[in-house]
């Protein structure tokens, strides 16, 4: 068996396959506005933006991403992949200290918003049974 090493924020067969996601949402919720994704190293979002926009273009693709690591942010603010700041965060996964080449180039003319979050709210709104968010 051959076992790959690639992480899925940079292989362009990886970003493909996340597309698939996107695939299915588009046809399965009819009259879809928006699509909510998780950002970390940016392959994710880049799968499901290409599938999505190309199923409906008028799909808007948001981002979210945790202010403990904004890799996508920086690298928009850079218009390239750049090291940004990473602490430990809940979701491990999206800590990606810098964002794939092939998924920033992919992702960014197809995301219509990033959004960034507060690992602490995030926590609250899952695990408290009681808590509020204002």
């Amino acid at each position: 068996a051959v076992v790959s090493t690639q992480s899925g924020h940079y292989g362009r067969d990886i970003i493909a396959g996340q597309g698939t996601i996107g695939l299915e949402i588009c046809s399965q919720v009819e009259d879809i506005d928006a699509i909510i994704v998780p950002v970390g190293g940016a392959g994710l979002i880049a799968g499901v933006a290409v599938a999505a926009k190309n199923m409906n273009p008028d799909v808007k693709i948001i981002g979210v991403e945790a202010m403990r690591c904004m890799s996508y942010t920086e690298a928009l603010k850079a218009g390239k992949p750049v090291r940004a700041a990473s602490h430990v965060s809940l979701a491990d996964g999206l800590a990606v200290p810098t964002v794939g080449l092939n998924a920033f180039v992919t992702a960014q003319p197809l995301v219509d918003k990033i959004v960034t979050v507060r690992w602490l709210y995030l926590y609250l709104y899952f695990f408290s049974p009681t808590a509020t968010l204002r």
